[in-house]
């Protein structure tokens, strides 16, 4: 499918737009919680063992 089709197919239906738009945020808000739930993780994981290596003086 050429670029011009698909253009030309929004301009024929501005819904097939609306749907495009809808699922791009969807994707980006699913990719967005997945990186907090894993950088979530990722500190949770490392705070203990961060705090143990902390100089006697800081800790």
């Amino acid at each position: 499918m050429s670029a011009d089709s698909t253009i030309d197919g929004f301009v024929k239906d501005p819904s097939l737009m609306v749907e495009l738009c809808r699922e791009v945020i969807d994707r980006l808000d699913s990719y967005t919680e997945a990186t907090d739930i894993h950088e979530q993780q990722t500190l949770r994981n490392d705070s203990p063992r961060g705090i143990w290596e902390l100089p006697e003086d800081k800790a």
